[in-house]
């Protein structure tokens, strides 16, 4: 069996997520803004949209990060994107399940 890695993207395109979001009716909760001093990792205010979680071969993922090494988001960006996800009409029931 093939594992599989959910990811979260992060965007500069936060306008662009913003209309996205609106247009659809989705809940506020489901973007996920961040200023650079929210994550040191930024250099521009971002966001992390939580209804979408593309998934990525484990190998893939592996080869994607080797040498790119990132400080782990702050637990309260985390627990936003956790409460997100779980209020978005568009991720399945099994992807939140995985979720403890």
């Amino acid at each position: 069996m093939d594992e599989k890695i959910y990811v979260a993207v992060i965007t500069s395109k936060v306008g662009k997520q913003e209309k996205w979001i609106a247009a659809r009716n989705f809940p506020q909760e489901t973007l996920v803004k961040l200023s650079t001093n929210d994550y040191a990792e930024l250099t521009k205010p971002s966001a992390i949209s939580c209804n979408n979680f593309p998934a990525l071969p484990k190998p893939e993922f592996e080869s994607a990060a080797r040498g790119k090494a990132r400080k782990d988001l702050p637990a309260a960006i985390l627990a936003k994107i956790i409460a997100g996800m779980k209020k978005s009409p568009m991720v399945a029931k099994k992807i939140k399940d995985l979720i403890v």
